[in-house]
């Protein structure tokens, strides 16, 4: 199974496991199938459990949900700040590395582009306001052309 996952596949069966006759676990719930957009962005952990007698085995991946938005690299190394988390009012964002130009991307837990915004290269920090939208989960997608970089943040 890929490790990383584009929300908008469609669910497919779960299949492939060895020895064969074992049972799939998503997030700790038995299942036959993944649903991307059902689970939502995010890592999601599937293990295959086969038991045989007094004997079992198992077999665990950690599967990334992403928006999959053209980017193709997801790069842990991209240092940037967001806070405070969960916010009101206001996201503040701090690249890690200036002398770069950065886009922000706010979505909601829908996937819909709710924000999008540019940080130069003599500006790493940038004010983002969040007041007049819906408390819930949102995620921010930070690109520089050849990075990308996801964070939940919580607006309450």
């Amino acid at each position: 199974m890929d490790s990383l996952i584009c929300i908008y596949l469609s669910v497919f069966d779960l299949t492939g496991g060895s020895p064969a006759g074992g049972k799939y676990y998503v997030d700790s719930v038995l299942s036959l199938v993944f649903d991307p957009a059902g689970l939502g962005l995010g890592i999601h952990e599937v293990v295959y459990k086969k038991s045989n007698n007094d004997c079992f085995g198992y077999d665990t991946v950690e599967v990334l949900v992403d928006i999959c938005s053209g980017v193709s690299q997801l790069d842990e190394d991209l240092l940037f700040e967001v806070f405070p988390n969960p916010a009101s009012d206001a996201l503040f964002f701090v690249a890690g590395t200036t002398g770069q130009e950065f886009t922000i991307s706010l979505f909601n837990s829908l996937e819909e582009l709710v924000g999008e915004f540019s940080s130069t290269q003599s500006n790493s920090r940038l004010s983002i306001d969040v007041g007049a939208l819906p408390r819930g989960i949102y995620w921010i997608v930070v690109e520089n052309g050849t990075h990308r970089h996801m964070r939940k943040v919580i607006l309450q």
